[in-house]
């Protein structure tokens, strides 16, 4: 695939190559199907008549996200001043440097490393016993070699986090790389605002770490008739200078792609001015520490009226930095539960709800395992690269980022529509089945397991249809005891009839608790797979590994 990659020109592993060998990795992994028998799926009433009839609620469906035309030119305007040979490399070198950035290490952590690397060169030399009767010159001489082999060690252990600097060239080089595909995650993001509630008509817009402004063309083409002000704060000034330069188009002033847009370089300091909506695209990590983004993060919360956007990428730093601003707003930290106790800062940590993706205000399920290297949780969006950063026609890139929304509402989550799971992985289609993985409302991660035969026509179609990032139309609903004990003699009977066995009642009885136990929720064609071979193959259901036991062939490889 690389060698592919390069042919096309690229040089080293390209923005193209990188895109497809993401792709082939989320094409590979394996499912497990872990089914809760203690609940069923309910369609609501008014979704089940549009099942055929027209698109599904909850399904964001954009597609690939192209430039408007005049942006488009007003890009290219700006960028035919540099070279553009050396732009599209030292663009794609730039983007390397971006997508691997990683959030500066805490003071205490490095602190603590480097005290315990100490301690195990001083008892691997065995020199413990020895300092006491040590002079002070031996002992200085001692301490400068101890750190001439500590501080190699934690330089590779800990990223070295600098601010980036930018010039006039740098700006040209984030707008060649960055550009589509920002545009086209926060169109998503905003799309999605729109689509729950088609009421809502912002009339204001901060955005913090503007850049080149990406942010405010994306709320443009979304909100164009309600937007009437774009507030823009950025440190650096040729970023600003870029922004205006783009969002002019050559008209010297006369037709902006974008009226009423202000720059700044410093955050407002009064809180009496809120803004409909408050958004930070990519910005957090340009914080030099934890303490500086928490204060930002309740800076901004405080200027929201009603939405604070929050989007980063879709690796572990990005997924890092939205979790940390995540539990801290909504209290899920130790300093933000500390500040919620203090009456004199409650105003600084008003009431919110999560908005998108998340259907619930709790700890997110996929913190714990993605802190231990396990998945994050980000969402996938199509994108169309500048044509000159691609040499040939590439019809669109997927990129993948992870975003918060938060509403500032008293409001709790009441209605059904609320409260639909999302899908955070790709459904997985067999044959007369469909899998899909999705955050339910209690806060855990769940899979839903359907066939026609079983769930009917709407629900499998509804699972069957439903993307990755899209919030299906299901609501759980607890089994009865009856309902139970039904499923458990009808998967026995059927068991019994198609292997020709006879059994007692106990053994009956006690075979019904093993698939009750086991969570074993299989269709019919799964089911006679299953007795061919004695069950061996069946669905894995550990808890902690979401470890699949299908077999490689099982599968279509279709998404």
């Amino acid at each position: 695939m690389e060698l592919a990659c390069r042919r096309i020109g690229f040089r080293g592993r390209s923005l193209l190559c990188q895109e497809l060998l993401d792709s082939s990795h989320h094409q590979c992994r394996r499912f497990a199907a872990k089914v809760d028998r203690a609940v069923k799926w309910d369609l609501d009433t008014d979704v089940d008549k549009r099942t055929r009839t027209g698109r599904l609620p909850g399904n964001i469906h954009l597609g690939a996200r192209d430039l408007p035309l005049q942006l488009t030119m007003s890009i290219n305007r700006m960028l035919m001043k540099f070279d553009p040979l050396q732009l599209r490399r030292d663009a794609l070198s730039f983007r390397e440097l971006l997508i691997n950035r990683k959030p500066p290490a805490k003071a205490s952590d490095i602190q603590r490393r480097a005290k315990s690397l100490e301690r195990e060169i001083l008892a691997r030399d065995d020199v413990k016993l020895s300092r006491s009767k040590m002079s002070e010159e031996e002992l200085l001489s001692l301490s400068r070699a101890v750190e001439a082999r500590v501080l190699p060690q934690l330089r590779s252990e800990f990223h070295h986090w600098r601010p980036v600097d930018y010039t006039p060239y740098m700006c040209a080089q984030y707008v060649a790389n960055r550009f589509p595909e920002d545009y086209a995650v926060l169109t998503r993001v905003f799309s999605e605002i729109r689509d729950r509630l088609p009421d809502f008509a912002p009339t204001s817009l901060l955005d913090f770490g503007s850049g080149v402004a990406t942010v405010s063309f994306a709320a443009n083409a979304v909100f164009p008739d309600s937007l009437k002000e774009y507030y823009c704060v950025d440190v650096s000034p040729d970023m600003n200078n870029t922004a205006k330069e783009l969002i002019d188009n050559g008209t010297n002033g006369e037709e902006p792609l974008l009226s009423k847009a202000y720059f700044r370089q410093h955050f407002p300091a009064s809180h009496e001015r809120k803004y409909d909506l408050v958004c930070s695209a990519h910005s957090l990590l340009e914080l030099p520490t934890s303490k500086d983004r928490l204060t930002m993060l309740r800076s901004l919360w405080q200027k929201t009226a009603r939405f604070l956007v929050l989007v980063e990428l879709g690796n572990f730093a990005g997924y890092q930095l939205v979790m940390e601003a995540r539990d801290h707003l909504l209290g899920l930290d130790k300093l933000g539960k500390k500040l919620r106790r203090r009456e004199e800062l409650d105003t600084s940590l008003e009431e919110g709800h999560v908005f998108a993706p998340c259907p619930h205000d709790l700890v997110c399920p996929r913190q714990a395992g993605a802190a231990s290297g396990g998945v994050t949780c980000h969402f996938p969006v199509a994108f169309q690269p500048l044509p000159f950063m691609t040499l040939r026609n590439t019809p669109r890139i997927t990129s993948r980022f992870s975003y918060l929304v938060l509403e500032k509402t008293d409001e709790q989550r009441t209605t059904e529509e609320q409260q639909w799971p999302r899908v955070v992985e790709s459904v997985l289609k067999r044959h007369h089945c469909g899998i899909c993985r999705v955050c339910c409302a209690d806060g855990h991660l769940k899979e839903v397991l359907v066939t026609r035969q079983k769930h009917g026509s709407s629900i499998y179609q509804t699972v069957r249809t439903a993307r990755w990032g899209d919030r299906v139309p299901l609501t759980m609903v607890p089994k009865t005891e009856p309902e139970l004990q039904a499923d458990r003699e009808a998967v026995v009977a059927r068991t019994l009839e198609r292997t020709g066995r006879t059994t007692t009642d106990s053994s009956a009885a006690s075979f019904a608790n093993a698939i009750h136990e086991e969570g074993w929720e299989t269709g019919e064609d799964e089911l006679d797979e299953n007795l061919e071979d004695g069950g061996k193959d069946r669905i894995s259901v550990e808890d902690d590994g979401w470890q699949s036991r299908y077999k490689d062939d099982d599968f279509d490889g279709k998404k």
